[in-house]
C-alpha cells in the first residue's frame, strides 16, 4: 500500500504540485535533538525553573519570569543546540526535486545549508521569514522556505524564534500569512508532511487553520509520513478522514530511498558551479559561484564598482537608513 501512496505522491513531485511540511523529526536526521529532547535539554541547562513543566513553551516561558535567567541566555543556548550538524544524505537528497515550496516549523537552518552545500540541487532555495513576505507564488525559479516560528538566524525581530505563549500569540498573524500562500500553492496540488508525529499540536493546529482559511471541500487530500504506528481507533480515523489527510506507515529514510530509486536514472539535475561574480579582497580576486553568493549576499550586502559609482546621495539619509543605497556612502 505505501508503494500505491508513494507512486502517488511522485506524480505530483515530478510535476512541481508538492509542497512539503517539515517538523523536527527530520532535523534528527542530522543529530539535532527532537522537540522533546531540546525541552529535557532547557531544564537540565537552566535548573531553577519548574523542573515539573514538560511543554515547550512552557518551559521556555518559565525560564525567562525565574531569575537569574533571562532571554537571551535561553536563545544562546538554543543557537548553540541548533547550529552544530552535519547535513543527513536525506536532507542533500530534497535539495533534487521541484517541491512547490517547503514549509518548517523548525528554528534550525539545514535546509538552507543542504542547498547551498549540494552540488545536485534541482533549484536554489530562498528561505523567508519576514512577517509580511513579499513572494511571487509563479516564479518557480527558486523554492521557497518559509519558517512559520522563526529562525536561529533571524537578524530582526520578524524573524525571531517563537519561544513562549506569548510570542505565539504574537506569531499568530504571520502564521496565517503563510498559510494563505500555502492554501493558494494547494489548489492544484497536494502536501506532504513529514517528520512530525500524530501527537504534535502545533501540526495538528495549522491543519485545522489551513481547512478554516481554504474550506475542507476544497482541500486536496494531503500525506502524512510518520515512523509510528498508525492507530486505527475511531477518533483518530475521524480526525484524518475530516482533515482529508492520508496517513503513511513510513520513516522518512524509506521514502526518500524510494525517491531516490525512482529518479535515479531519469531525474534532471543542475549542477551549479558555474563562477557568477569576482571579488576583490585586499587585492587577491576571489571567484564566487552563484550559490555562495546567494549565501553570502543572505547576511551581507555585497559592495561593487557599480554601486559605488552610483551618484551621491545624502549621506544623512544613508545613516538614518532612509536611503538604502551605498551611494549615500560616497
Amino acid at each position: 500500500m505505501n508503494k500505491e501512496y508513494f507512486d502517488t505522491i511522485f506524480e505530483k513531485l515530478t510535476v512541481g504540485d508538492l509542497a512539503l511540511f517539515i517538523g523536527a523529526g527530520m532535523s534528527t536526521l542530522s543529530g539535532l535533538p527532537d522537540g522533546w529532547t531540546l525541552t529535557k535539554n532547557i531544564k537540565s541547562k537552566f535548573p531553577k525553573i519548574n523542573q515539573d513543566l514538560n511543554d515547550f513553551m512552557d518551559v521556555c516561558d518559565d525560564v525567562v519570569d525565574t531569575p537569574p535567567y533571562n532571554r537571551q541566555e535561553l536563545i544562546d543556548f538554543l543557537k548553540g543546540q541548533l547550529t552544530t550538524f552535519t547535513p543527513s544524505k536525506y536532507h542533500i537528497s530534497l535539495t533534487k526535486y521541484d517541491w512547490s515550496t517547503i514549509f518548517t516549523t523548525n528554528f534550525d537552518n539545514i535546509i538552507e545549508v543542504s542547498y547551498n552545500i549540494s552540488t545536485e540541487k534541482i533549484k536554489m532555495c530562498n528561505p523567508v521569514i519576514v512577517n509580511a513576505p513579499s513572494v511571487n507564488l509563479n516564479d518557480r525559479k527558486k523554492v521557497n522556505l518559509f519558517k512559520i516560528m522563526g529562525c536561529i538566524n533571524a537578524s530582526t525581530e520578524d524573524g525571531e524564534m517563537v519561544l513562549s505563549k506569548s510570542d505565539f500569540n504574537l506569531a499568530i498573524q504571520k502564521r496565517n500569512h503563510y498559510l494563505k500562500l500555502l492554501s493558494d500553492i494547494v489548489k492544484s496540488g497536494t502536501i506532504l508532511y513529514v517528520g512530525y508525529s500524530f501527537k504534535d499540536k502545533i501540526a495538528t493546529q495549522i491543519i485545522k487553520d489551513l481547512i478554516q482559511i481554504h474550506g475542507v471541500e476544497k482541500m486536496p487530500w494531503s500525506y502524512w509520513i510518520s515512523k509510528d504506528k498508525i492507530q486505527t481507533d475511531e477518533k483518530t480515523t475521524y480526525f484524518f478522514n475530516r482533515h482529508k489527510i492520508i496517513p503513511i506507515e513510513s520513516t522518512i529514510e524509506n521514502f526518500f530511498d524510494f525517491l531516490e530509486g525512482k529518479t535515479s536514472t531519469t531525474s534532471p539535475r543542475l549542477t551549479i558551479k558555474q563562477i557568477h561574480s569576482k571579488l576583490n579582497i585586499r587585492g587577491k580576486i576571489i571567484d564566487l559561484e552563484e550559490d555562495l553568493e546567494n549565501l553570502v549576499s543572505s547576511y551581507f550586502d555585497i559592495l561593487n564598482e557599480k554601486k559605488l559609482k552610483q551618484e551621491p546621495t545624502k549621506k544623512e539619509e544613508f545613516l538614518m537608513g532612509t536611503d538604502l543605497s551605498w551611494a549615500g556612502f560616497n
